[in-house]
């Protein structure tokens, strides 16, 4: 942590770089560094990924993090190229080549590409299924969408937290595909099982969508009494007082 705040906080990057290589002698410490600090400067994380490539080419972090910049800048051309010569098989490869892939359009190349990845932890595959999950509901496949989600959901192993992220997301991508009932059930599912999930705000906003003001109306009073934050609040009060 430390470390990440002198990163963040200097003015000259070839300086930290030189200073934490000359102090721990390992490339692999900066590679781990520029993944912790992701919120340094792109600038600084720029001068530390060169550091770590000239050291050691065969390290993928640097390539990784381009490609992340590249995106993030909204340049999913240069982010592609950044992965060139990666092995695709690895998951954090395979969602950053899916996620540039996707930016430019190419939803189906990008589930193809997650669908060969090779899982080695159960935190991959939940973050490999979620990736998929997405792109097979921006081409529309709507079962293979529906039978991931499921996938994830068992892959929760009892992990209320993630059962319920996993029913948001259900109930999300049903949303952006237009199905708006089947979306309230994924949130009212997601609420129930993980009561600190996103479900509750979700079935507030999703009922007003479908013109279901009284479910609003109370999704909206009871999201006011369990934060006491004073937007939940203000939108129960609009709700109720709009209410016929």
């Amino acid at each position: 942590e430390e470390a990440c705040i002198l990163l963040r906080a200097t003015s000259d990057a070839s300086l930290a770089v030189r200073t934490f290589a000359g102090e721990t002698g390992s490339t692999a410490f900066l590679d781990h560094l520029a993944d912790q600090c992701w919120y340094a400067p792109a600038e600084t994380l720029a001068v530390l990924d060169s550091a770590i490539a000239e050291t050691n080419a065969s390290l993928p972090g640097p390539a990784l993090r381009r490609s992340a910049r590249a995106l993030a800048a909204g340049n999913p051309e240069a982010a592609l190229r950044a992965l060139e010569g990666l092995d695709e098989t690895p998951v954090r490869h395979a969602v950053a080549r899916g996620a540039a892939l996707a930016a430019l359009g190419l939803h189906a190349e990008a589930a193809e590409v997650l669908l060969h990845a090779q899982v080695t932890s159960d935190d991959e595959r939940a973050f490999l299924l979620e990736a998929l999950a997405r792109e097979q509901a921006a081409v529309g496949d709507v079962d293979a969408m529906r039978e991931t989600v499921a996938t994830l959901r068992g892959a929760a192993a009892g992990s209320r937290a993630r059962a319920g992220s996993a029913l948001v997301l259900l109930g999300d991508l049903e949303r952006g595909l237009g199905n708006l009932g089947r979306a309230a059930q994924a949130y009212e599912q997601a609420n129930r099982v993980a009561p600190d999930s996103a479900g509750l705000s979700r079935v507030a906003e999703v009922s007003e969508e479908l013109g279901n003001l009284r479910r609003a109306l109370q999704a909206r009073q009871e999201l006011c009494r369990r934060t006491g934050s004073e937007a939940d609040c203000r939108a129960a009060d609009a709700l109720h007082d709009g209410a016929p």
